[in-house]
């Protein structure tokens, strides 16, 4: 009489076993490479809006308070600090030779990876316009 075995030689499950921690590994670093994409994109998003924000002060200044030396006198927010360890935050003020009345605002906001390499920096450029004097019929006209 024949006998038939309905169970799994030893050599089938390792395969099996082989197979399964071979998936397992690929998934564990697939998930760790999501988590550091993840990380990533949050400390973006964190410089994005720290520059924004930075952007918007300069914007609001008063035109007198707009010089080149009061905006390297700007500082990151406590949350920026904290979140992009080694940030370097940059705001500068120029004024065209062409048209004093005019003033470009930059805020630019660069920080190291783990492995020393610079992500590429988060920069806004924005044009502020100096006030208007008062024409003698009246109208609004610039210097």
């Amino acid at each position: 009489m024949k006998t038939t075995h309905r169970a799994f030689t030893l050599m089938e499950v390792s395969v099996a076993g082989a197979i399964l921690a071979v998936v397992a590994l690929v998934c564990a670093q697939v998930l760790a490479a999501m988590v550091v994409r993840g990380r990533e994109l949050r400390r973006r998003q964190i410089a994005v809006q720290e520059a924004a924000n930075q952007m918007e002060r300069l914007h609001a200044a008063d035109w007198d308070r707009l010089t080149p030396e009061w905006a390297a006198a700007r500082t990151l927010s406590d949350e920026a600090a904290r979140a992009l360890p080694g940030v370097a935050l940059k705001a500068t003020i120029t004024t065209p030779a062409e048209r004093p009345n005019v003033r470009r605002l930059e805020v630019r906001l660069s920080w190291p990876e783990r492995t020393d390499t610079v992500h590429a920096p988060v920069r806004l450029v924005a044009w502020r316009h100096g006030p208007t004097r008062a024409s003698a019929v009246g109208k609004e006209v610039e210097p």
